[in-house]
């Protein structure tokens, strides 16, 4: 099964180097009390990439994009923020090798910055696996209307388990979702409740992190 579908993230760790870095002080908006937090509520619907290595695109523009376009605006009914989420499709085709490729992070959210994004059900509803649909001229026109303006990294490498878990919450609580990038393995594709890490990675995949809950153990 895990085999079947696809991942899609090229770790390049130079290239993290050179991101600037999130400063530890947060302003308006930081819970750093709060024993559990979500951002569930501006979420879209769990979407499935199928076979393409369309993960990245999957973090970056249908979740995290998703998720802090409705924040901004305040839209959190099913209508406003869940039934029209930003595309994953229009960033992959146009920045992938081959339809067998994946996406580095850097890359895909420097993208975003100089060429924004559309919406799903405008470019990826009809076939959400077509990776060799691109857009037209009119199309990334009105892509520029939805640009990010900036991303951080959270930690420099070599950061501690503790400040890494602690810097994550309090981002979260400030109502920012987190990209992430995992070395997962087979187990990952079984996953219920929880997930534990327990068996040999072989696999490079994108992830957004959304929440935690310091109320609950895995015991």
């Amino acid at each position: 099964l895990f085999s079947q579908q696809g991942t899609g993230l090229i770790l390049n760790p130079e290239a993290y180097d050179e991101v600037p870095v999130q400063s530890t002080r947060l302003g308006r908006g930081f819970n750093s009390t709060a024993m559990k937090y979500s951002l569930k509520k501006y979420c879209p619907p769990a979407g499935s990439q199928g076979n393409l290595g369309t993960c990245v695109g999957y973090a970056t523009g249908y979740g995290a994009m998703t998720i802090s376009y409705a924040i901004k605006r305040n839209k959190t009914t099913k209508e406003n923020t869940q039934e029209n989420p930003f595309s994953a499709l229009f960033i992959y085709n146009q920045l992938r090798e081959s339809c067998d490729s994946g996406l580095q992070f850097t890359t895909t959210l420097d993208f975003l910055k100089s060429n924004g994004n559309l919406f799903y059900n405008s470019f990826d509803k009809a076939n959400k696996t077509d990776c060799e649909k691109f857009p037209n001229q009119e199309e990334k026109q009105i892509a520029e209307n939805y640009k990010i303006e900036t991303y951080l990294k959270l930690f420099e490498k070599g950061a501690s388990d503790g400040m890494k878990i602690g810097q994550m919450r309090n981002i979260i609580a400030a109502d920012y979702p987190i990209i992430v990038g995992m070395l997962v393995g087979e187990n990952l594709s079984k996953a219920t409740d929880w997930w534990i890490p327990s068996d040999v990675p072989t696999e490079q995949h994108a992830m957004l992190v959304v929440g935690y809950d310091d109320t609950k153990t895995n015991s």
